[in-house]
């Protein structure tokens, strides 16, 4: 079975659990409400967005535990030789042990306050995704104070850490979810990215990292 007609069977069944949305229900400034969580399966749910991350050039890893999240960074710096690391506030808060593995690879570690001839140096960004869309293999950062952009759009290499149980089936299925923890969409900046930066030309010659980062990795944990 090719992984596309896996795929596709996952998102039959999620579709059919999820049931369908009429039109005339949705308001002009409505959510679209239902089943939140699309299908009680969420290693269906995680297994459909790494096939779809995949699809669009993006790469998936699983761990099972915070140690292995900061050996899965430590192994992706030591890779790309990364000297400089935009990392997001919001990481030191979730105690993963990333800062800890920069650091012992000797990269600098770099905030958003720093110095822009500095950050247009960093060769890695760190971010947290708040959730993931499983139908595109999408993520979502939201931007408040601690949780800027740049890291998620200005190094070559994005690596956004994922939490287990905040895939969601389709774009309703999550802006359902936002409305019920009292996020205001509206005026909450965030960043949707679905797998790296790809540009075509009038050649349709797809251009890899023009526009943003070249490789993005989601690390669910």
């Amino acid at each position: 079975m090719s992984s596309e007609h896996a795929k596709q069977q996952i998102i039959a069944r999620i579709r059919s659990a999820i049931g369908s949305i009429s039109a005339d229900s949705i308001g002009s400034d409505a959510v679209i409400s239902g089943y939140h969580g699309a299908t009680k399966d969420a290693d269906e749910l995680i297994n459909c967005f790494g096939e779809s991350l995949e699809q669009v050039g993006g790469q998936f890893h699983r761990c099972d535990n915070r140690e292995q999240v900061a050996d899965k960074i430590a192994g992706i710096v030591k890779d790309i030789g990364a000297g400089a690391a935009i990392v997001s506030d919001d990481i030191a808060e979730e105690k993963i042990g990333c800062i800890r593995v920069l650091n012992e690879a000797g990269c600098t570690i770099l905030r958003q306050k720093s110095f822009s001839s500095e950050l247009a140096e960093a060769n890695v960004g760190i971010t947290l995704a708040y959730a993931g869309i499983a139908e595109t293999g999408t993520i979502i950062i939201p931007h408040r104070s601690n949780n800027g952009r740049l890291a998620a759009l200005l190094p070559p290499v994005h690596i956004a850490l994922l939490k287990k149980g905040t895939i969601y089936f389709n774009k309703p299925d999550l802006l359902a979810h936002l409305v019920d923890l009292n996020i205001d969409i509206k005026h909450t900046p965030m960043t949707w990215v679905t797998g790296p930066s790809l540009t075509a030309d009038i050649e349709k010659v797809l251009v890899r990292g023009a526009h943003g980062p070249r490789r993005m990795i989601v690390i669910l944990h």
